[in-house]
């Protein structure tokens, strides 16, 4: 559908859900389309379309008060910004927040922080949200933090131990990965870090989250050796697919606990100052299409065995950074 939300929508008010997703709407949505829905509880828009122009826009008074409670508030690819829409501020049953690709700026309001929300899924991504993030906001079982591509910053925040899914990826964040985050997050299955301004080391918990699925730290400042985060996986099942250490100036050798990455499809270690032998333990990693290994300081022959245990693979780069070609070995 394209077109205008006509505001007869606000007439049907028995409505428990509104799901307008998947339309090329324009124009405005004001409060005189929500007014009479006391009963309301889902509110879902989403503005498809191939073009930047956000078209469609929440124009809502910040002082309305609406008459309803959501449990789920989804507004994707709509103008609601400038600003964190103030008509929220009652908004306390809150289950799913996502506001995603809203022309937001500034930082988030305290008001929102006092309303001690217990979130499954919060998505502010691909806005210009600034400032720190606090410690203080809830998650339920199995949620989903979402805070890609802001202008967030300070040190990365720890929340509850039910959160799976992190992404914290492109915005300011800086000092050191907490050393704990393996135990304080222990339900992680996906963490972006990437393009970030974190410095310090590669925190050894992370070996403890057994159940992640993609790691991806890519473009910070790291430094010193990659531990030996997988040496408790040995034998254990595992189903990290995705891992991106690329783009630090990550040094050593290469620890032998990567051949327990039995299941690892992409591993990508580019541009930092990795040096040594591939470790022999490599061969476990059967699965691997992607093995970026370029820009580093490895041993000039590339071992034969790459070639006779790794069939699936699709890419293979090791450009390292000396003045020697590396050579396949026998």
């Amino acid at each position: 559908m394209s077109g205008t939300i006509p505001e007869m929508l606000g007439y049907l008010n028995e409505l428990v859900a509104v799901d307008v997703s998947e339309n090329s709407w324009e124009g405005f949505l004001t409060e005189s389309h929500l007014s009479n829905l006391k009963t309301l509880k889902e509110l879902a828009i989403f503005k498809f379309s191939l073009l930047p122009d956000q078209t469609l826009v929440i124009n809502i008074s910040s002082e309305w008060i609406p008459p309803f409670k959501l449990k789920y508030l989804s507004l994707r690819s709509c103008q609601v910004g400038p600003k964190f829409p103030a008509w929220l501020r009652n908004q306390n049953e809150l289950n799913t927040l996502i506001l995603r690709n809203a022309r937001f700026s500034g930082t988030i309001p305290d008001w929102f922080l006092k309303l001690d929300l217990e979130l499954d899924q919060l998505d502010l991504g691909y806005n210009q949200l600034s400032g720190r993030i606090l410690n203080s906001l809830k998650f339920s079982s199995e949620s989903s933090v979402y805070l890609i591509w802001n202008n967030f910053s300070g040190y990365l925040p720890l929340w509850s131990s039910n959160v799976s899914r992190l992404n914290l990826r492109n915005n300011s964040f800086s000092g050191p990965i907490p050393w704990d985050i393996g135990e304080r997050m222990p339900m992680l299955t996906e963490l972006d870090l990437s393009h970030n301004f974190l410095t310090g080391t590669l925190p050894v918990s992370i070996g403890n989250l057994y159940g992640l699925l993609t790691l991806y730290v890519s473009n910070n400042y790291l430094s010193g050796e990659i531990p030996e985060l997988w040496e408790l996986w040995d034998g254990v099942p595992n189903v990290l697919v995705n891992v991106d250490l690329s783009n630090h100036n990550l040094s050593g050798e290469l620890p032998t606990s990567m051949g327990s990455l039995t299941v690892t499809i992409f591993l990508l270690l580019s541009n930092n100052h990795l040096s040594g032998e591939l470790p022999s333990a490599l061969q476990n990693c059967t699965y691997l299409r992607n093995l970026d290994l370029g820009g580093n300081r490895f041993s000039r022959n590339i071992p034969g065995w790459i070639g006779q245990t790794m069939p699936s693979l699709w890419i293979l780069r090791i450009i390292c950074q000396d003045l020697f070609p590396l050579v396949w070995g026998i």
